[in-house]
């Protein structure tokens, strides 16, 4: 039976190999492997596990501890355990814009022809914060309090249950929504470029209203699903 050792090195140089595999391209050198997972596959939690082991790999592998019968150091049974845990669960099934998002037809979507104030109505009633207008399949554009607001600026008078999705006109075109973003991104984006995203945007003063998970990333695809800032800042299950 192999020992603690022998299952540890296995399961790192399947790591290494899966990671220089998927990602090779990306990397500066086949060394930088694990230090590519920790920084774009794992969550916080995990990463600093993967350090250690890592650096607990080394000693493994080079070094034995000083003592009188030069004993080797074994990792436990728990390290050992975890780490094909991350291996199976976690590399070899990353944590990308499709797993995390919530599939696109299960979100509440409109088309132009709807009536605004049975669609602000139905925002009210279950707490929609945004809602993607469709044509022909693609998201156009996006309903959203912004756009209600933006709308009462240039008719104050309005009466919404007189008025259709395409009355919106310009407030609901996605480069039009003054005070946040959209974005399209491939179903293959990890995880950790997500949430550098939401980040970035966030300290240049902006907000992400939502991003709308495709093939490719691009707005004339099929959307796949959407993802909010709570499905990654404030989920705590992937961090």
């Amino acid at each position: 039976m192999n020992s603690n050792s022998d299952k540890f090195l296995e399961t790192y140089k399947l790591i290494e190999e899966e990671i220089k595999s998927k990602y090779g391209n990306k990397l500066k050198s086949p060394a930088e492997a694990i230090v590519y997972a920790e920084n774009n596959l794992l969550q916080q939690g995990d990463r600093a596990f993967l350090d250690y082991c890592r650096k607990l790999r080394n000693f493994v592998v080079h070094e034995t501890v000083a003592t009188p019968s030069g004993i080797d150091v074994e990792p436990n049974k728990a390290i050992v355990d975890y780490l094909d845990e991350i291996y199976h669960n976690k590399i070899l099934k990353p944590l990308t814009a499709q797993r995390l998002s919530i599939k696109f037809n299960e979100v509440f979507t409109a088309s132009e022809k709807d009536n605004v104030l049975q669609i602000i109505r139905e925002m009210k009633k279950h707490c929609y914060t945004h809602v993607p207008i469709m044509s022909e399949g693609h998201i156009i554009g996006v309903f959203s309090e912004n756009t209600i607001m933006d709308y009462v600026g240039t008719e104050p008078l309005v009466d919404f249950s007189e008025k259709i999705i395409a009355d919106m006109g310009e407030c609901l075109k996605l480069d039009k929504h003054i005070t946040e973003v959209f974005y399209f991104l491939g179903k293959d984006t990890l995880y950790n470029e997500l949430k550098q995203k939401f980040e970035d945007e966030y300290s240049s003063g902006k907000r992400i209203g939502m991003i709308f998970v495709t093939a490719h990333g691009k707005q004339t695809e099929k959307p796949l699903g959407i993802i909010t800032a709570w499905d990654v800042l404030g989920n705590k299950d992937v961090e």
